[in-house]
């Protein structure tokens, strides 16, 4: 049977730890800068740079939302294109996604764009709606 000094020192040990966790979390999200609109607004039918990571800047997209709002599915693309690159199939992430009328999509994850990297998109009709949210380091 454990002592009374075993527990508490484990419990010590454990409250350290999580305090720890704690502190390294806080310092990530203070390292990633505040929340920002990368782009809202209507598709166009080729691709088109939405947005345009700044010089000397690294940003996160947290989360993409498509909206369809005709009464016919859309195809959407959405790359992640590095700077000098080219949008396309290798740096997409939606690549000819079928979306159904009245209906939206949402991604949320952690992509890292580096500076002069774009975001680029297009929709096979123009009733289709993009709105990007990430942080801004």
């Amino acid at each position: 049977m454990a002592s009374l000094a075993d527990i508490l020192t484990t419990q010590k040990n454990g409250v350290v730890g999580i305090n720890g966790l704690i502190n390294s979390l806080g310092t990530l999200a203070n390292n990633f800068g505040n929340p920002v609109l990368l782009y809202r607004g209507a598709a166009v039918t080729s691709y088109s740079t939405l947005y345009t990571t700044p010089v000397g800047k690294v940003v996160y997209v947290k989360d993409i939302t498509v909206c369809n709002t005709s009464g016919s599915a859309v195809n959407f693309y959405i790359s992640l294109v590095p700077q000098g690159g080219t949008a396309g199939a290798s740096n997409a992430i939606f690549y000819s996604n079928s979306l159904p009328a009245y209906s939206t999509i949402q991604w949320t994850g952690f992509q890292v764009m580096e500076a002069s990297s774009t975001i680029q998109a297009y929709a096979s009709s123009t009733s289709c709606t993009f709105n990007i949210s990430g942080g801004l380091d």
